[in-house]
Order: C-alpha cells, then sequence, then structure tokens
C-alpha cells in the first residue's frame, strides 16, 4: 500500500496498483511495476551492459579524485555515475563484443575553470613530473586553483592522484609511480580546481606514459580492453551523445605530441545516485580489486 505524504498533489511512497512511489535526493519518482522479459539479451543490451561493466571498473579506483573532479554533478547524482555516464557515451572504442576505453577521451574532471596550459609530464627515476604554463591570468583562472593530477593504469585497473599539493602558479607536481608499476602502460591526465569556489576545469590528456619511460599524445592505435593491450587501431563506435564533453587545453606533452584540445565545458547531467568515497589528498593510491558484477 502507498503512503501519501503531501496530501493528494504530493509524491508517495510504496506500491499503489501497477505504480511504484518513491524518492531520491529530495525529488519524487514513479514507475512502473518490472516486467520479466523472456528474451532480454539482445545485441544492443549486451553491449551496454558489456560498456557499462567497463566504465565501472574503470571509475571506481579514483572515486576520491571524482568527487572533486565531477562535485559540479552531485545535485541530481553521484560525482561517480557522472564520469560514469561521459565514459560510457564518449569513450567507448571498439565492436561487440571486444569494446575498450580509449584513454584521450577520457575526462576525470568536469567543469567551467580554466584548464592548463602547454600541460607535460615526464618520467625519471619512478617519479613522475608534470608542469604547465601559469595561465592565471586568463579569464577566471586564479593563482591558488589547486593542481590536480592523475595517472591511471589500465593494466593494473590502479589509480594515484592528489588533490592539493600543488598550486597553478606553482607549474609543476610529483607523483610517486608504484615501484611494481615498471613498464606498465600509464596515462596521464591534469586539472584544476578553485579554493575560492567550487569550479573545477576540465581534465587535460597530457598522454600515454610507454614502457621506456617515453610519452606519448593520444592513444596510438592501442585498446584498453578490460586490462589487456590490444595493439590494434580504434575505431570509436560509442555513443558521442555529447560532443562539447572534450579535453581541454592545449599544448605539447613531452615525447613530441600534442595534447588535446576542445571546446567546451561539460556542466549539468543527468540523475544517478550519490555517494561514494570522500577522502581526498596526496599521493593516493587506488585499486580496482576483483571484478565487479553486472547483472546480465
Amino acid at each position: 500500500m502507498g503512503k501519501i505524504r503531501q496530501g493528494i498533489l504530493g509524491g508517495f511512497n510504496g506500491t499503489v496498483g501497477t505504480v511504484v512511489g518513491g524518492s531520491w535526493k529530495g525529488t519524487a519518482y514513479m514507475r512502473g511495476k518490472a516486467q520479466s522479459i523472456k528474451n532480454p539479451r539482445t545485441e544492443k543490451q549486451m553491449a551496454q551492459r558489456i560498456k557499462f561493466g567497463l566504465a565501472q571498473k574503470f571509475v571506481k579506483v579514483m572515486t576520491a579524485y571524482l568527487q572533486t573532479g565531477y562535485r559540479n554533478y552531485t545535485q541530481h547524482q553521484t560525482a561517480t555515475n557522472a564520469a560514469m555516464s561521459h565514459t560510457v557515451r564518449n569513450c567507448m572504442v571498439g565492436k561487440y563484443p571486444s569494446f575498450g576505453i580509449d584513454p584521450s577521451k577520457v575526462l576525470v574532471s568536469s567543469g567551467s575553470l580554466m584548464p592548463g596550459r602547454f600541460c607535460s609530464v615526464k618520467v625519471a627515476n619512478n617519479i613522475a613530473t608534470f608542469a604547465w604554463e601559469d595561465n592565471s591570468d586568463e579569464s577566471h583562472a586564479s593563482m591558488d586553483d589547486f593542481a590536480m593530477p592523475l595517472i591511471y593504469n589500465f593494466t593494473k585497473r590502479e589509480a594515484i592522484f592528489t588533490t592539493e599539493d600543488a598550486s597553478r602558479v606553482d607549474c609543476k607536481a610529483t607523483l610517486k609511480l608504484p615501484t611494481d608499476w615498471d613498464g606498465d602502460m600509464l596515462s596521464c591526465y591534469i586539472a584544476f580546481a578553485s579554493v575560492q569556489n567550487n569550479s573545477v576545469s576540465n581534465s587535460v590528456y597530457v598522454g600515454d606514459v610507454k614502457p621506456d619511460g617515453s610519452v606519448v599524445a593520444g592513444a596510438n592505435g592501442i585498446l584498453y580492453n578490460d586490462g589487456v593491450i590490444d595493439k590494434t587501431p580504434n575505431t570509436n563506435t560509442g555513443e558521442d551523445d555529447n560532443k562539447d564533453n572534450t579535453n581541454q587545453g592545449g599544448g605539447t606533452s613531452q615525447g613530441g605530441g600534442t595534447s588535446q584540445e576542445g571546446g567546451g565545458t561539460n556542466q549539468g547531467g543527468g540523475g544517478t545516485n550519490q555517494g561514494g568515497d570522500s577522502s581526498q589528498g596526496g599521493g593516493t593510491t587506488e585499486g580496482g580489486g576483483g571484478d565487479d558484477n553486472v547483472s546480465l
């Protein structure tokens, strides 16, 4: 039996006939009762489930970072789910059933703050050094904006990052690489967050660190598929529903490549769930653990 909480025009909680009512984050919802489907496993449905599973494994190891990077999306969803939504819609490559994530299309942070300029990274003695040009005089950028470098290991499904150790005016930030990452292909990103308000920048894809320590911008034909590196040309077959969701920040990365430059910022977002870790700080490492259970 459903219970009406605010009169006949208010939302209700429970089941009335074939309608189920409830609320989440202050918004009332109604839905029909779930119905069994005799043959739900169409190719399109299975493809979406594979993409969802890959995105879930990708974002779960950097939940604390995303709490800052996607903090402008948490009114009707969680930061983690906002990042998952972007990843599923814009970052998938390959064809069913072999999908992967193109690291050059990833946004680990999304917002309207001015991104970094001429961002680069180099690796020596297990230390990754990010560098950028001080552009605190541009638009609404500020000298004390926090720099947020992040390195993602697709092979081990782990991430290291910091969110408060350097400022925009410092023009440099470092991350110490785990010793067991030696020889892995790593994807590097950097974003900025304001200390004066909640604004954050789109992340800049700086490039990939190859096993020999050199840095290349772009995926270079490498398809990351659930921890397996497949050296086949990337073909983007994902639904690029939000084409303004692109990495910003020009400039040249070490190793001769150029970082992605795109227009627009990604503001707003659809509704999903709230939750996740809130611990943030310098030199954080998060691991993926076991496989996620994706209901088929």
